[in-house]
């Protein structure tokens, strides 16, 4: 019942879609860092700033509907943050490991940290102080 509820509501709907504008931004980023001849690490940092901030305007305005404010932006950014080493051991993984391109690394690590990126949202939006628009 909670699932038909939440997917009725379209908050799923919305989050897949401005999730979707992320990650098509920071695989950009990361792809076109790399052919300029950037290090991962520091296409990451990049990512995460510019995606994060995006990501947060669109979950808060279009998502969940809500009054952003300063201090849950910066929650929801250290919550980002903390998924920096995640991601750096994901491409590391994915590009030295398995040998691949970051044309190929970069979308592998986009689709594993979603889950990862869903739960911060709900933390740091969802259960911070909050006000309806």
């Amino acid at each position: 019942m909670t699932k038909i509820r939440t997917l009725t509501d379209g908050k799923s709907v919305r989050y897949l879609a401005n999730a979707l504008v992320c990650a098509i931004i920071s695989n950009i980023i990361m792809i076109g860092g790399d052919l300029f001849g950037i290090h991962y690490v520091a296409l990451v940092v990049i990512a995460w700033f510019i995606t994060g901030t995006i990501a947060y305007i669109l979950h808060v305005n279009i998502t969940f509907r809500v009054m952003g404010n300063f201090p849950g932006y910066i929650q929801f950014m250290t919550g980002a943050a903390v998924g920096i080493p995640y991601s750096l051991l994901l491409f590391f993984i994915f590009e030295y490991y398995f040998n691949l391109v970051m044309m190929a690394a970069a979308p592998a690590v986009t689709i594993t940290m979603f889950i990862y990126n869903y739960i911060n949202a709900r933390l740091a939006i969802i259960w911070s102080p909050k006000k309806k628009m």
